[in-house]
């Protein structure tokens, strides 16, 4: 519900003169997204149930947010290496980050604003459930 009524309110509101219109591939990227969340909402339910079923004599188990953020980012690392050795970009960004400190420095800036905002998210993944996580993340959108 919460989807449909963002998706209301922005295809509903009034153009701009001076702005474009809204191109399918946009509109197809907010829905990829908007899809991805439901996955991981649906995803994150699980790693719950399975963690209190792991842990019978455990009142109220769980994951801890560091934990679940250390196993996604070492996931996304992985994968994002394996992507960039397989295409033959790894040396090439190594070695632009070498020639330019100030792109390896805003790069570094921007990987501590991302844990950052880790933080938030998976502090409420770990402490509510998916449909806060759901609202939260489809209104931040």
């Amino acid at each position: 519900i919460v989807t449909l009524g963002v998706v209301v309110f922005n295809l509903g509101k009034s153009k701009s003169k001076a702005g474009g219109g809204d191109s399918a591939y946009g509109l197809g990227l907010i829905a990829l997204s908007l899809a991805m969340d439901f996955a991981t909402a649906m995803l994150q339910d699980q790693v719950k149930a399975a963690t209190k079923r792991r842990n019978p004599r455990v009142k109220d188990a769980k994951t801890s947010m560091f934990e679940s953020m250390a196993w996604t980012n070492a996931g996304g690392t992985v994968a994002a290496l394996a992507i960039c050795a397989g295409t033959g970009q790894l040396a090439d960004g190594i070695a632009f980050l070498r020639a330019h400190p100030a792109a390896a420095k805003a790069v570094g800036a921007y990987a501590l604003s991302s844990v950052v905002g880790q933080l938030f998210v998976y502090f409420t993944i770990t402490e509510f459930d998916s449909l806060v996580l759901s609202t939260v993340t489809t209104t931040r959108k």
